[in-house]
Parts: structure tokens; C-alpha cells; sequence
């Protein structure tokens, strides 16, 4: 399980409808154990990667289910509605 933390930061510098630098992304990738990620976010799965040294390709990447929850907070952001910090619970898919 990957516990996710968006804070407001990550609200306000996030981008809408930016499945690299929503809010959520950007909180991915401040998650401490997973340091140096690329994270993508889809309408179903949050998919972390490991980006290789030289080339810009993920070396690695796992996919976590998105849950119910987590859906309608970024189709509220997305669709410029207030959204509050808040913390998700991804299971890896």
C-alpha cells in the first residue's frame, strides 16, 4: 500500500488536467521512499516510474489502482471545484 499525501502546495502548483503535474502527481512524487520518480496519473491507476540514469525511459514502474475517492477529487480539481488537502490509499494493481 502507497499512502499519498496532497497538500495544498501541491494544489496550488499543480496543473488541471495534467496527468505529470497535477496534484496528485506532485505528491507522488514527494512520497519519501519513492524519491526520483515520474508519476502519471490516469482516469483509473496512479503508475509510478523509475527513471534510467542516461536515458529519459522508466526503468522500472508500478501501477496502483486509483480508488473511488481519489477519482472524483481530481475530476473536481480538474473541473476548477475547491478541493481540500487530503490523503489516499493506493493499492498496487
Amino acid at each position: 500500500m502507497l499512502v499519498v499525501v496532497v497538500t495544498q502546495e501541491d494544489i496550488d502548483k499543480g496543473r488541471r488536467n495534467s496527468p505529470y503535474t497535477c496534484p496528485v502527481a506532485r505528491a507522488c512524487g514527494n512520497v519519501p521512499e519513492q524519491r526520483k520518480i515520474i508519476a502519471m496519473v490516469s482516469n483509473r491507476s496512479v503508475i509510478l516510474g523509475w527513471p534510467q540514469k542516461i536515458a529519459p525511459v522508466l526503468s522500472s514502474s508500478v501501477a496502483y489502482k486509483m480508488p473511488e475517492n481519489m477519482r472524483d477529487w481530481i475530476r473536481r480539481y480538474d473541473e476548477s471545484e475547491k478541493v481540500e488537502p487530503m490523503i489516499f490509499f493506493l493499492q498496487e494493481a
